[in-house]
Formats: C-alpha cells, sequence, structure tokens
C-alpha cells in the first residue's frame, strides 16, 4: 500500500472514530472503549509521520519545510488535547467539548496534508517509491508509543527514543494486566470474573488486560528507517 494511501485510510479510522464519540453511536463499544481507540491511533499516527514522514519530506522536499514544521505544532497540540481526553471520564461537563475541539483541530491537520501534502508527494516520488515508504510506515506503528507524551521529542534523532516510550507503554500495560488478574484471584488460582463490566483504566488504554502484549525490538538505527532505507 502506498504511503498515501496508508495514512488517508488512518486518517479515515480516526474521522470515523471521532464522529461516533461525539453522536455517541458507538454500537456495541462504550464511549470510553471507543475513546481508547482514538488515543493509541493517533498516537501511533503521529509517532510514525514524525519518525519518518516528515523528515523525509524535508529532505526530499525542501519547499515544504514551513508545513512540516506547522504539522509538528498541531500534533502537540492534538497529544495535549488527547492525553487530557485519556484522562478524563466521558460524563465529565466538559467531555464533549474537548472531543469536538480535538475534531476539528484533525480535520484541519486532515484537510492540508491530504489536499497539499499527499500531491506533492505523488509528485515527487514514484509509484514504488510510495510502496516502499507505505511498508516503512506500517512497520513501524509496531514499535509506536500507543499514548500521547505531548512533551516528548518530534523530530529526528531525538524522536527515535520514542521506540523505546513505546516498549514503556505496552509494559505498563502488562503491568497493570498482571495486577488486575493477581487482585482477583480466587483461592483456587483461577480468576474471579468482575460482577459487572470491567470498568475502563486509563493505564489500559481501554484495551482487554488480558490481551496478549506484542514485544517488540529496538531497531538498531541512527536516523528514521526509511532515510536509511532511501540513502
Amino acid at each position: 500500500m502506498k504511503a498515501t494511501e496508508l495514512l488517508h485510510r488512518d486518517h479515515e479510522t480516526v474521522d470515523k472514530a471521532l464522529e461516533q464519540i461525539r453522536t455517541g453511536n458507538t454500537g456495541s463499544k462504550t464511549r470510553g472503549e471507543v475513546v481508547a481507540e482514538v488515543v493509541r491511533d493517533l498516537s501511533v499516527h503521529a509517532a510514525i509521520e514524525e519518525q519518518i514522514l516528515y523528515p523525509l519530506v524535508r529532505e526530499f522536499m525542501p519547499d515544504h519545510e514551513a508545513e512540516i514544521l506547522e504539522d509538528l505544532e498541531e500534533h502537540h497540540v492534538m497529544k495535549v488535547l488527547v492525553k487530557e481526553l485519556a484522562d478524563m471520564r466521558t460524563d465529565d461537563d466538559r467531555f464533549i467539548a474537548k472531543v469536538i475541539v480535538l475534531s476539528e483541530i484533525v480535520e484541519h491537520h486532515v484537510d492540508e496534508e491530504e489536499s497539499e501534502l499527499f500531491p506533492a508527494m505523488e509528485q515527487r516520488f514514484d509509484g514504488d517509491e510510495l510502496e516502499d515508504l507505505g511498508e516503512s510506515l506500517e512497520k513501524a506503528k509496531s514499535m509506536a508509543p500507543t499514548r500521547p507524551h505531548p512533551h516528548g521529542p518530534d523530530e529526528p534523532p531525538a524522536n527515535l527514543a520514542n521506540v523505546a516510550v513505546g516498549l514503556l507503554d505496552d509494559l505498563a500495560v502488562l503491568i497493570a494486566a498482571i495486577t488486575y488478574v493477581l487482585n482477583h484471584l480466587q483461592p483456587t488460582g483461577s480468576v474471579q470474573p468482575p460482577p459487572g463490566p470491567l470498568p475502563r483504566d486509563d493505564r489500559l488504554d481501554g484495551r482487554d488486560p488480558i490481551e496478549p502484549i506484542r514485544w517488540r525490538s529496538m531497531p538498531a538505527i541512527e536516523r528514521s528507517p526509511c532515510l536509511a532505507a532511501w540513502r
């Protein structure tokens, strides 16, 4: 899949989830579960753009430098809002207002990327190069942070440390899962099911605490995987 197609798919996924939260039409999921999906998806999407896409554009498409700097600032604002949403109850008086503001920023960000940056990328790179870039972005998702870190670095080489942050995010999920299991053990050693639906735990990113944790390794590279491959 070409990079522009992959990123467009991400945009559509987040847009649909934000609309579900605003309208309350979340199907079989709770609002909290959909919020957890937005937290994860936006965090991962921002990370792969910052680690791979934006450095590549700045190197091979210098005319778009100002646009990328603006994108980085928009990412920062989005991360702040996403972090606040992750820590907020869905019945908070300001919850929907914060979702609406986040939706507006995401919409503006997506419109600029898809109307300006993506067409320019289609002109600058051929189909095979965009396919290679898409593969690099897809692989990077498995190493990206799953929670927002608005005060972390967003430019290379410092932001490659976010790979380790991604590992720590998953470690936090694992620790919370182990704690949950230990707290619900019966004397026989079996797990005591909760009396009702499992309450949302922000430490778990809204995921089932028994969900398998994917262990990931940090790449031994000095720059983004995409830039290193394109040399």
